[in-house]
């Protein structure tokens, strides 16, 4: 199936979201919340965004596969990291920024460990070209984008030498 029910994906999710943590090393997780409404991402513009000042993770759930929220997710738990190191500026989530564009990377290599482990997730998105062809070019898009940002040893490096994860905070609005 192309979409999963509510419960199916919150629960992946929150799985995905405790995996990526301990992949991150991060020794703060952010407060993760779950956008319902499609208006937070029409009104921001994102279908995820950090908030460094209140360590907020927000994700926009409605109408994405799973994939593409996992990969939203990968790229702002990212931004955390990189704001334990160094202390994110107000311009790291311009496009083409050297943060954004290792989010990007980051967000890659995290998706495609993702992938080995669960090959079924994107089996469901290739079920049936017809209806996802369009979704499946922007996902390769995406993919070739995020390998192109930076090579995967310098995107690494973000992960590394920080202290073991605590368990994520998950509420929805």
């Amino acid at each position: 199936q192309m979409f999963l029910n509510e419960a199916e994906k919150t629960g992946l999710l929150k799985d995905f979201i405790t995996r990526t943590i301990k992949q991150l090393k991060l020794a703060d997780p952010p407060r993760v919340l779950f956008h319902k409404n499609s208006a937070w991402a029409e009104q921001n513009r994102s279908f995820g965004q950090y908030d460094p000042e209140t360590n907020t993770l927000h994700v926009s759930l409605p109408d994405r596969h799973v994939m593409d929220i996992m990969r939203t997710i990968a790229h702002e738990l990212t931004h955390a990291k990189q704001n334990e190191k160094y202390t994110l500026p107000d311009t790291a989530g311009e496009t083409g920024s050297t943060w954004e564009n290792s989010a990007n990377a980051m967000a890659g290599i995290i998706m495609r460990d993702m992938a080995q482990a669960n090959p079924g997730l994107f089996e469901a998105v290739t079920q049936d070209i017809s209806v996802n062809e369009g979704l499946n070019r922007a996902l390769a898009s995406a993919a070739l984008a995020a390998a192109m940002t930076m090579t995967p040893a310098a995107a690494q490096d973000q992960a590394q030498d920080q202290p073991q994860a605590k368990s994520p905070t998950i509420g929805q609005v």
